[in-house]
């Protein structure tokens, strides 16, 4: 499981990676509306939303994103906005489950950042929802706008 390996990576030790096991895989719940609850069943899938435990998880596999991220800056495999601010550039911003994602006017960066995420989502066992994402770029010909929102499959946001 991706999850216990990264606690692992962290120095978590094996009782509170147990712990965790357990209430990612284990467990059951129900759903309350008005004031009745469902039968309980086992969920199929790890983190919960509302969970209390989802967003410090949800953070700490994040970073693995964000190490990916830097790590790729560094081989110039992909560059963020302001890159004489940053080495590299910033790259993402994130805020509870949402991320940010920035990158300098580059289809074959671009490509890179698209093989990133996919390898992201094959390492972690989490999908991203393109359906969900929007593309936002400022001053980028439309052409170019096109070609970019076909290599992340989102929708366009154009600012002028």
């Amino acid at each position: 499981m991706f999850i216990e390996e990264m606690l692992r990576s962290r120095g978590f030790g094996a009782k509170w990676r147990g712990w965790m096991r357990k209430v990612i895989q284990g467990g059951s719940i129900c759903i309350r509306i008005n004031y009745e609850n469902s039968a309980y069943f086992k969920p199929r899938k790890g983190l919960r939303q509302g969970d209390p435990l989802s967003p410090i998880i949800s953070n700490l596999v994040a970073d693995i994103f964000t190490r990916m991220l830097m790590k790729a800056a560094r081989s110039s495999l992909v560059a963020g906005l302001l890159p004489r601010a940053l080495d590299g550039g910033v790259l993402s911003l994130q805020y509870a489950n949402d991320i940010l994602l920035f990158l300098e006017n580059d289809l074959e960066k671009a490509n890179n950042l698209k093989w990133l995420l996919i390898c992201y989502e094959k390492m972690t066992g989490m999908k991203i929802n393109y359906d969900k994402s929007d593309l936002l770029t400022i001053s980028i010909e439309e052409e170019r706008i096109n070609d970019l929102a076909k290599i992340f499959c989102c929708k366009k946001v154009i600012f002028q």
